[in-house]
Order: C-alpha cells, then structure tokens, then sequence
C-alpha cells in the first residue's frame, strides 16, 4: 500500500462554506458544502524551476441530522 508523503501538501486552507438546515419538532437535519480556495499542493523546485503536479483544492458535501432531547 502506498503511503502519503505529507510534506507535499500545505498544513492550512482557506475557503468558504454554505448550507441549508430544517427543524420539525425534535429533529433536525440539513446539507452543507465546502471549498477551498487555496491549491493543497506545495511547490517543489528542480534546478531552478518551481512546479506544481496539480491545481488540486479540499472540497466537502456534508449531511447532517440530529435529535433534540
């Protein structure tokens, strides 16, 4: 199995979020959505010349639901 190297990959993001959520009675639930607006990536350099393999961004769908004692 291959491992990760984590060194090529930044240790923050930024970005922004949106979602929607309901509440009937003692139940809740609702969707939301994550972007990153920053590549993950960290450049590397090879004799002289900056590079990146991908322009790749963190991007998340999450469902949530829940209950209200």
């Amino acid at each position: 199995e291959d491992e990760v190297d984590k060194d090529n990959f930044k240790g923050t993001d930024y970005g922004f979020a949106a979602g929607i959520g309901a509440a009937v009675n003692h139940i809740f639930g609702g969707i939301r959505y994550t972007q990153g607006l920053e590549d993950i990536e960290k450049e590397k350099d090879f004799n002289g010349t900056s590079y990146k393999f991908s322009a790749a961004k963190n991007s998340m769908v999450q469902l949530y639901a829940g209950f209200i004692f």
